[in-house]
């Protein structure tokens, strides 16, 4: 009797933590796999761009960056709110609305929704925004600010006290889809750019960007770099990450349409790596600093299928050195 008792015991315990495994595991995978929720919160879009500056800030790393300039707007904006993006904002979501190209003109054209999370003085911030807006409405309990700026109207609603919403879209839509997701309750999906690429950003990674390349178009005459990545890229998805271990470890992977198109933009990818070392050996700027000779090294393109990746794994004494 006794020891069918300990038996029981056993494989109860044995059950009990195959479970507990499970659940840790079933955890681990939709956390890798699940994009911050801010970037949950975002609307369908052709790209998107997120930045944890809160750990940046805490690595050090923002205070090898320049100072931000100050233009008049800004000076503005400081004295009446007391917030600093650069000090202030702990992450920022982007949702980039048409597919990025690779002139003016397709940079021009594109439009933004934005997540930030931070510290801001909601108060002083309402103020702002009453004085400079040029009209306000209220959707499901947020107060919605239009605000002229270069030409174009953007929103701007606070979700909370913590997280802002902005968006310079050419409708209410993209604003409204934000402030409907932070209203659910339980889980919010990602977007379905988000949902497919997200789980291929490595682990850890502070700074990522995934989109969607234009192929449409053709940049403005005489703009050789612009047409050269029109012509290699143009088509292609793109997952950019930064994160931070021992090193800056910087990954770039394009997803072509075709193995051949992934054949050539490995192939030029190459190249260019090449003739930019060479010019930077040449021109001394760095070149035969050790430091910067083994972030050279660290350089690689590999090619798997349609899939392209460029890696390279960059010391933070040369991000200083940089950065001076």
């Amino acid at each position: 009797m006794y020891n069918r008792g300990v038996r029981r015991r056993s494989v109860a315990i044995l059950i009990l933590a195959l479970i507990v495994a499970g659940a840790a595991v079933a955890a681990w995978t939709w956390w890798r796999s699940t994009a911050a929720r801010d970037v949950r919160l975002l609307p369908d879009a052709d790209g998107y761009f997120y930045i944890d500056l809160a750990t940046l800030r805490r690595a050090g790393a923002i205070d090898q960056l320049p100072p931000v300039s100050e233009d008049p707007e800004y000076r503005d904006f400081i004295q009446a709110t007391g917030f600093r993006f650069e000090r202030d904002v702990n992450s920022a979501a982007f949702a980039i609305h048409g597919q990025p190209g690779f002139d003016a003109a397709a940079l021009e054209s594109l439009r933004f929704s934005e997540v930030f999370s931070g510290n801001i003085d909601r108060e002083r911030a309402t103020a702002y925004l009453r004085k400079i807006a040029q009209q306000a409405a209220s959707y499901r309990g947020c107060e919605i600010f239009y605000v002229p700026y270069q030409g174009r109207t953007v929103r701007v609603t606070f979700l909370d006290d913590h997280h802002v919403a902005v968006s310079n879209a050419e409708s209410d839509a993209p604003l409204h889809s934000v402030i409907e997701k932070f209203a659910q309750t339980g889980p919010t999906s990602s977007p379905r750019l988000v949902a497919e690429f997200y789980p291929e950003v490595p682990a850890g990674s502070l700074v990522w960007l995934i989109a969607r390349l234009n192929s449409a178009g053709e940049p403005a005459r005489g703009a050789v770099l612009s047409s050269a990545l029109q012509r290699t890229l143009g088509g292609s998805t793109a997952i950019a990450s930064l994160r931070f271990l021992t090193a800056l470890d910087v990954r770039i992977e394009a997803i072509a349409p075709t193995q051949e198109k992934a054949s050539e933009i490995a192939q030029d990818a190459g190249t260019f790596l090449q003739l930019y070392t060479v010019a930077q050996q040449q021109a001394g700027a760095g070149g035969s600093d050790p430091d910067v000779k083994a972030a050279l090294r660290s350089l690689e393109v590999q090619q798997d299928g349609r899939r392209v990746v460029l890696t390279a794994s960059i010391p933070p004494r040369v991000i200083r050195k940089l950065a001076r």
